[in-house]
């Protein structure tokens, strides 16, 4: 049986506002959402503090392509990490220029700050 880990991202230093899970499996961790990427030292520490390390999460399953679900995921591919997403977000995955200005009418300046570099 599997074991699911919440792991709290602490996005802007904010407890519980946007977390991501780490299962274990037999065949190693699989990461869910890994959340913005502006969290990613924050995701780093809570899957070490699980006992494993960023180069073991060979997995990825993205529920939707919004920024605070999946805009880390790039930064797990640099070690050939797998990401599994419903086909509707892979063009936004792969180019996620559309994505990006369509967000940034919204948030503006806040962007880096919110979700970190894509």
């Amino acid at each position: 049986m599997p074991k699911i880990h919440t792991i709290d991202l602490n996005f802007q230093n904010e407890k519980e506002a946007i977390a991501t899970y780490l299962i274990e499996t037999e065949q190693g961790p699989v990461l869910v959402d890994p959340g913005p990427y502006s969290t990613f030292e924050n995701l780093k520490t809570g899957i070490e503090a699980l006992g494993w390390r960023v180069i073991d999460i060979e997995n990825i399953l993205i529920t939707h392509i919004h920024f605070d679900h999946a805009g880390a995921a790039w930064k797990f591919t640099e070690h050939g990490a797998t990401i599994f997403l419903n086909p509707i977000g892979l063009p936004h995955l792969k180019n996620p220029e559309k994505l990006w200005e369509s967000a940034k009418m919204i948030y503006g300046d806040d962007m880096d700050r919110l979700w970190g570099e894509m």
